[in-house]
């Protein structure tokens, strides 16, 4: 097999660039901030009973794309 990948014939190696974000004082989390528990919601059953019905017959469109 053929290696496809092109190589670097010179000895240089490709310089890499590591940046770090800076962020403003408001960006960065607090991990000592307190979170409120929020109030118990109700709870319940919800009961439904489904009804079938047939499908009723699809309207006849005469070409609507020839007005």
């Amino acid at each position: 097999m053929k290696n496809t990948q092109p190589t670097n014939t010179s000895k240089e190696k490709p310089k890499q660039h590591f940046t770090f974000p800076s962020y403003d004082e408001g960006d960065i989390l607090n991990l000592d901030a307190i979170i409120p528990i929020p109030e118990p919601q109700q709870s319940g059953i919800i009961r439904v009973k489904l009804i079938y019905e047939e499908p009723s017959e699809p309207m006849p469109v005469e070409a609507p794309w020839e007005k």
